[in-house]
Parts: C-alpha cells; sequence; structure tokens
C-alpha cells in the first residue's frame, strides 16, 4: 500500500497550475528510457533507475562488461565515486573501489581528484576509515584507500605509509591488507611474505575465497581445493541462501576453486544490474515506461513486453497489497500493448482512502462491475469527511465503475475545498482534462518523466494507470 501511494504522490506532485516552460530533461528521455530497459531477448521490462552497485561490480568482474553502455553506467554511478550513492548498503569506501573498478572496466573516466577529495574526507591519521557511520581506522580499508591512490596516480600520505610499514598484524585478514599495501607501495620482500602468507592453514569458506584471491592478485599460487563451497552448478552462495553469489563465485573462479565457474549473467540494462526493490517494482515502472516511450521511441517495446506480461500473470493471483499494486501495473501495461490479462482476478485488500483506490481502479482497468460489498462500501465512505486528494481521486474513478456521475461531481466539489498543491492542481487536469504544463522538481525517473510527456502532449488520462 504504502508503495502504491508513494507512486501515486510523485505522479500527483508533478504538475502545477503555474505555466512553465517544457523540462528540458525531456530531451534526455531516449537515455532514460533505453538505461531502464531489461531484456532477456524475446521478454523485457523497465526499472525505475535504482541499479545495484554490488551486482554491477561483481558480474562485470565476471566478464559481462561488454554488455554495458559507459555513458550509461556512469550517469548513475557518479554519485559512488564520493560514497554517497543512494540507497546503497555499502560503506563509502566500498562505493569509491568498486565504482573506479566498474567504471574503469567499461571505459568511462574517472576524476582522480574526486576519488582523492573522498578518500581524505575518510582518513584519520595514519589509516582509513570504511566511512560507516562510528567506524575507526582499520588496515582493510586503509589498504583500499592506498591502492587507489596508487591506481590513480596519487601520492599516499607518508603517515600512512609509514605506519604500515611497521605495523605487526594480528589476524591473517590483516596480513594480507598489510600485503596489498606493501605490493602497491612496491617494497622489498612482499614475494615471499605473500607465500608465507599463502601457506598459513584457516578455514576454508567465504571469508577465506576473498582473502586468497586477493593473495593470488599479488602472487600467490591457485588452490587445488576449496571444501564444499563449490555447488554442482559451479557457483558459490553466502551462508543461509539458495541463490549464488557473484562475488563469492568470482573469487572461486579467481582462485581455481575445481569446478568453479560463472553463471549466466541474470537480465541488466545497459546501465547495470537493477536491485531486487527495481526488479519487484518492474510492473509498475513498466507501466509508466511504455506509456513513456510510445510518445518518444515509438513500439519499440510493445512485443518484449507482451511476451513478459504472460511471464507475470501466473504469479499475480494472491490477494496482498504487493501483488494488487504489481498487478495493476501489469494491467496498465498490458492495456498500452494490448495483452490479454482477462485472467487476472480482482482482489480487495483493505478499507480506507487508498484500499478503495486501489481497488477501483483495477475494476476500471479489467473492465469489470463491482461486487455488491465493493459498492456498499463505496457509499459508505462517500459520505465521509472531505480533504484527501486519494479520496477525490477514487470518488472520480468510482462515478465510472459504478456508473453513478454524482461521485464525480462530489469529486470536483470536494477538489475546490482541498488545499491548493501539486496533489490538487494534477487532480484537477485528470478530472477536467484542463490543459496545464509540467514542472519537475527531482531526479527524471521514469515516473516524472510519463508525467511531463502526458501533460505537455495533453494526455491528461496518462497520469494515472487507468483508463476513464
Amino acid at each position: 500500500m504504502r508503495r502504491f501511494v508513494a507512486v501515486l504522490a510523485l505522479v500527483l506532485a508533478a504538475c502545477s497550475t503555474a505555466k512553465s516552460a517544457p523540462s528540458p530533461q525531456v530531451s534526455a528521455a531516449p537515455d532514460i528510457l533505453l538505461d531502464s530497459w531489461v531484456s532477456d531477448g524475446p521478454r523485457g521490462y523497465f526499472v525505475d533507475g535504482r541499479f545495484s552497485l554490488y551486482d554491477t561490480m561483481w558480474w562485470t568482474q565476471l566478464g559481462t562488461s561488454s554488455s554495458l553502455d559507459a555513458a550509461a553506467v556512469a550517469r548513475w554511478l557518479g554519485p559512488a565515486l564520493t560514497g554517497s550513492l543512494p540507497g546503497t548498503p555499502l560503506p563509502p569506501i566500498a562505493q569509491i573501489d568498486y565504482a573506479v573498478s566498474v567504471l574503469t572496466r567499461v571505459g568511462a573516466p574517472v576524476s582522480a581528484r574526486t576519488v582523492e577529495y573522498a578518500l581524505n574526507g575518510l582518513r584519520r591519521g595514519s589509516g582509513y576509515t570504511s566511512g560507516a557511520s562510528g567506524t575507526a581506522p582499520d588496515w582493510g580499508s586503509t589498504a583500499i584507500a592506498v591502492r587507489l591512490l596508487v591506481r590513480l596516480g596519487l601520492a599516499v600520505p607518508a603517515e600512512v605509509a609509514d605506519a604500515a610499514r611497521t605495523a605487526t598484524p594480528s589476524s591473517w585478514s590483516q596480513q594480507v591488507s598489510l600485503l596489498q599495501i606493501a605490493s602497491a607501495l612496491r617494497w622489498p620482500g612482499v614475494e615471499s611474505a605473500v607465500q608465507q602468507a599463502a601457506a598459513v592453514s584457516t578455514d576454508v569458506d567465504v571469508a577465506w575465497l576473498s582473502l586468497r584471491s586477493a593473495l593470488v592478485d599479488l602472487g600467490a599460487p591457485p588452490v587445488t581445493a576449496c571444501g564444499t563451497l563449490v555447488r554442482p552448478d559451479g557457483t558459490v552462495g553466502l551462508p543461509g541462501q539458495s541463490t549464488s553469489d557473484p562475488q563469492a563465485t568470482y573469487h572461486a573462479v579467481h582462485i581455481g576453486c575445481p569446478g568453479a565457474r560463472a553463471s549466466v549473467a541474470p537480465p541488466h540494462t545497459r546501465a547495470g544490474w537493477p536491485t531486487p526493490e527495481a526488479l519487484s517494482a518492474a510492473p509498475t515502472a513498466s507501466s509508466f515506461g511504455i506509456v513513456a516511450a510510445h510518445h518518444t521511441l515509438g513500439n519499440r517495446f510493445d512485443e518484449p513486453l507482451r511476451r513478459q506480461v504472460e511471464v507475470w500473470v501466473p504469479a499475480l493471483a494472491s490477494g496482498d497489497v504487493a501483488t494488487q499494486v504489481a498487478r495493476i501495473g501489469v494491467r496498465a501495461v498490458a492495456h498500452a500493448v494490448g495483452a490479454d490479462v482477462s485472467s487476472l482476478p480482482v482482489v480487495a485488500t483493505g478499507s480506507g482512502d487508498a484500499a478503495l483506490l486501489l481497488e477501483l481502479t483495477e475494476l476500471s482497468l479489467a473492465g469489470r462491475a463491482p461486487s455488491p460489498e465493493t459498492a456498499t462500501r463505496v457509499r459508505t465512505a462517500a459520505s465521509g469527511p472531505a480533504g484527501s486528494p486519494l479520496r477525490v481521486a477514487w470518488l472520480a474513478v468510482a462515478a465510472t465503475v459504478l456508473d453513478t456521475p454524482s461521485y464525480r461531481s462530489t469529486a470536483l466539489s470536494e477538489l475546490d475545498s482541498v488545499p491548493s498543491s501539486f496533489e490538487a492542481s494534477v487532480v484537477r487536469s485528470w478530472l477536467e482534462s484542463r490543459n496545464a504544463l509540467c514542472c519537475i522538481g527531482g531526479p527524471m525517473t521514469l515516473r516524472t518523466l510519463m508525467i511531463v510527456l502526458a501533460c505537455e502532449n495533453g494526455r491528461y488520462d496518462e497520469l494515472f494507470p487507468l483508463p476513464l
């Protein structure tokens, strides 16, 4: 429910009664759409601008970078160079490290000065912190920072180098980190120390894979056994997870674990690998993306989306709110591309303005009459207090679904009493097909792009995913 309301709020907040020039960002529509398009060949769908730095880093390490577009990657990855990529759980030091690696691998430029500035912010005296809140300097983060500085031709602070030279490791992981620093700074005696570290006996687990991979980078020989880490399909997973992990699999392949091999990369866009949250919201994102595409790139995505709808439909029979939101997205996509979704159910999920809007939207998209119970709920709720743009919206939809024009009149009357806002102005534009232009604040996502294009082309019926 919260996701639908958040989407609705973005839609409602995009239009203003104040006239303004069309957003120059609309010229970027083709890039936004192509960066958001996920395809596995015959099928495809849109995701809305959220990419996983972790997955993109390790799938490119596994050799799939040729399918990425350097400019598309750079468009979302830039903030990671300063450790400030929104939404990622990775600490700043890892963000910077991964960003430099990914951008370099795909052939995009890296600003050495930007990285130097970001690393200076993570330095604490003779070491570097990961950047996570309250963390102290550690040798793992310091090794990453030193290697980045050397890689980009930047100076390593003497205080950091001196501390590493005189440090005594208290664990195998610290030993490996100090060897990485020594190797980056080309100190003598590294080769023999690496061989000694490689001979250390320790548990064969996922952490061992990472450290052993670092030693192989420093010249240690490949391994001859990896315990039971490698699965029958040649991949490696994290403890407690049934799916394979690209980082663990990369390290297993890199150090020569018998039987280890990269699996087929999951579907992705030319910009990278979407987050799980973006993938779960793909039906909603696709309902916005296909409308925007029809305004700018034609019907090139229609056939792949028709095939994708066939994949989505069987999983959308449950009655929970998340499934209902996805089902509305699939119905809207099907309406745009001419797919058959007549087998989808309509399931009520609750009460209140948002729940009524969900149910009535789905009924409208499905072209179905409401049940007596729904009609009763609508009549009861219609007598409630005014004041909510969500209420105005469901009243207007109810006018069509229940064939009761008085609900539309009530919606218009109540809209006059709703405080002036972007929400109120776009609801009025939608209800009256009033000629209003769009103004944009924040990033140009698929949602906002669709809103801008719909407003600029006078297609107010497209402001919501339902045919009025």
